[in-house]
């Protein structure tokens, strides 16, 4: 394309390409974050559908003096926590440093750690009032041997993913709901 406003820069201006490596760990990073858009996506629609077995709403109706009022009577509540405690860990016999990707408040920010050795562990409270909480960690070695990704809530194991291979990644998804 020729004309008065068509650039090209020179060969020492063009930016440098990305190494295999750093594209696979921008392609794994990337599919990861899909697969989290994609849970996070079902568990809102499945939670914003009625239960099968509720009623349909009945309109209010005017109730006549004459009937007494129902009676009231007082229960106590058993008290929820306020947050749930997370704990991620990465564990294995990686031979190098690792690339760890978490969801840090369990909702839509994302943590990125690289250099980081196994075994590797980080812990939050993600508050019990969010109606649905996204948990994810995902670890990359970066040499051969085993790595394996744990995700806990409240003390209980819900997630637990393991990769064997050079530059393995494991991968750990786990939609927990609220109230």
């Amino acid at each position: 394309m020729s004309g008065p406003f068509h650039y090209e820069p020179s060969p020492a201006e063009a930016p440098p390409q990305p190494t295999p490596q750093q594209r696979r760990t921008v392609r794994w990073i990337v599919l990861s974050l899909g697969g989290l858009f994609v849970v996070l996506l079902a568990a809102v629609v499945a939670t914003n559908r009625p239960p099968a077995n509720q009623a349909p709403a009945v309109p209010a109706t005017s109730v006549p003096a004459a009937v007494p009022a129902p009676l009231q009577v007082e229960t106590t509540r058993e008290a929820r926590p306020v947050s749930r405690h997370v704990v991620y860990e990465v564990t294995g016999t990686a031979t190098g440093a690792s690339t760890i990707t978490y969801n840090s408040d369990g909702e839509t920010s994302i943590q990125q750690e690289t250099g980081a050795t196994v075994p590797w562990k980080h812990e939050l409270d993600v508050p019990s009032t969010q109606r649905l909480t996204i948990l994810q960690v995902s670890a990359q070695n970066a040499g051969g041997g085993t790595i394996t990704c744990t995700i806990s809530v409240g003390g209980r194991v819900v997630k637990t993913g393991t990769s064997t291979g050079q530059y393995a990644i494991a991968s750990c998804n786990a939609p927990v709901s609220g109230p």
